[in-house]
């Protein structure tokens, strides 16, 4: 190469620059591309980088994209060998994101060290989980060296764990595991009757894992650095893929039904394209909704109108922007309740959003479902509670029905949900296919109520509850008195805390429309 006086400065000015832009471009994203440019320098010119006051490039720097910095670190001339290794190393950072390590630079003619301890404790749980069964954190291979003792303590407070249908799913320090029923490839792994011991699910590092059950079979959406990723049965639309495929091994979601949302993810930077996910609700009736900052966006099924989407579409097959909802900046703090025939949005303001079936308010029927798109709910609703095809809302400190065949005929218009005892709590838990209302008396019993079963196979009168309550969350685990229904370890939803005196007690008529089969 020829290294003239000119040539070598326009490559200490191209240096200079970039390190400038870098500063500003990449502070928000894994690994540090300013100090590899700056030893890049420090290696190709023997002298320290100016500092960053005193570059005259800081002002059109600060304009720089994430696009340009790349651009301009390709045209930089090559360096000498020990600084051109430093840049490369930078500009494979910004295409392809940082190598997963212990992050510490390591001398020449070092490795990493052999000793399983010093790995991260993330790294150290996803080896330990590998093969593990149910309970993996009893296993004695934890309790090995101090090392594995602490990761045990940690992850047993900070794991999210859950169970569906007989798969067991885990998440840690980004890691998703799985075991357990995989008929349908509902584990992420090679579709086969079980998967005994917990395997590591192939998709890149994620905050958060949603899960929903339908038929039995759930389905996973991880939303990543790299993308939205989903597995498991495709059937209904619920994994936004329209190629009639039984069952999906991890992959990731496109929106090929939404254009617009889909240029807009791929003009998010690379490692950054979580951004597109603000918030993510799935119903076990087929029903997925997708906050963007483009809007609400929805798949599945249609057939009651849930998705707000044209009545004309039974099933979404793809993610589709729904219309008629407020802006993205107003659904921020929104949240998404889904039931079997109603999706409703929570409003900051005790407003509420319905699409498909509000019920009948003359006669106490099911309603028939409203023309495409959301509706304002004629009453204040701060809170509310799936039970198969009825909804409970909380307006004004009551739980409230509207038009639901829970009551029994006759029970039109907006009524309050009667108790035959005061109660100062309540929640809904998912036991199976169906749900579980439960209530708590003012002298601190719990009572469960099963939703109405079309066949009549289950009583619908109050039984009493054993519930263990975490005072952190609340209801954290349900055992059923009766014999017929015994759940146990039952993860409950929201829950409500209501003043007793204002609860309405009275006659309740629940057994008066239950169908005898």
């Amino acid at each position: 190469m020829h290294r003239g006086k000119s040539s070598a400065e326009a490559v200490r000015d191209a240096l200079i620059s970039v390190y400038g832009a870098s500063t500003a471009v990449t502070a928000s994203i894994p690994g540090d591309v300013p100090s590899l440019l700056s030893h890049a320098f420090s290696r190709h010119f023997q002298q320290s980088m100016p500092s960053i006051r005193t570059i005259e490039h800081t002002s059109a720097s600060s304009s720089a994209s994430f696009e340009s910095l790349i651009a301009a670190l390709s045209e930089i001339p090559p360096l000498e060998p020990a600084a051109q290794v430093l840049l490369d190393r930078a500009r494979s950072i910004l295409t392809s994101g940082p190598p997963l390590s212990m992050n510490v630079e390591l001398a020449d003619g070092e490795d990493l060290p052999v000793a399983l301890h010093t790995l991260l404790p993330g790294t150290l749980w996803a080896i330990l989980m590998t093969g593990a069964g149910p309970s993996p954190l009893a296993h004695p291979v934890w309790w090995l060296c101090r090392k594995f003792s602490h990761v045990s303590t940690v992850a047993g407070r900070e794991e999210d764990c859950c169970s569906h249908c007989g798969t067991d799913f885990a998440l840690y320090c980004g890691r998703v595991m799985t075991r357990g029923a995989n008929r349908v490839g509902q584990t992420g792994h090679s579709a086969c009757p079980v998967v005994s011991g917990y395997r590591h699910v192939r998709v890149p590092p994620t905050r958060t894992l949603t899960v929903h059950c339908g038929n039995d079979e759930p389905s996973c959406f991880v939303p990543s650095a790299r993308g939205l990723y989903a597995w498991g049965p495709t059937d209904c639309g619920r994994l936004a893929r329209d190629d009639r495929v039984r069952w999906a091994a991890p992959f990731r979601v496109t929106f090929l039904n939404a254009p617009a949302v889909g240029r807009y993810e791929t003009g998010l930077p690379p490692w950054t394209k979580d951004r597109l996910v603000l918030g993510l609700w799935a119903s076990e009736c087929f029903q997925v909704f997708l906050l963007s900052p483009l809007g609400l966006l929805a798949t599945g099924e249609n057939y009651c109108g849930q998705l707000g989407l044209d009545s004309s579409v039974v099933i979404a097959e793809g993610f589709e922007l729904v219309p008629s909802v407020p802006r993205p900046a107003q659904l921020l703090a929104v949240d998404i309740v889904l039931s079997a025939e109603q999706t409703l949005l929570l409003l900051p303001g005790a407003v509420a959003l319905y699409a498909g079936v509000l019920g009948d308010q003359q006669d106490g029927r099911p309603g028939h479902p409203q023309p495409g798109g959301f509706h304002r709910v004629p009453f204040p609703v701060s809170d509310a509670l799936p039970l198969g095809d009825t909804v409970v809302y909380l307006s004004e400190g009551r739980p409230v029905v509207c038009g639901t065949p829970l009551l029994g005929p006759g029970s039109g218009g907006l009524r309050e949900l009667p108790f035959p005892w005061p109660v100062d709590r309540m929640t809904v838990c998912s036991y199976r296919t169906r749900r579980l209302l439960l209530a708590r008396d003012s002298s601190g019993q719990w009572h469960a109520l099963r939703e109405p079963s079309p066949q009549g196979a289950w009583p619908i009168e109050w039984c009493p509850a054993d519930v263990k309550e975490d005072q952190r969350r609340g209801p954290a685990e349900v055992t059923l008195s009766w014999s017929s229904c015994g759940a146990e370890g039952v993860a409950v939803s929201r829950l409500w805390h209501l003043d007793p005196s204002r609860t309405h007690v009275g006659e309740t008529s629940f057994m008066a429309h239950r169908e005898e089969g």
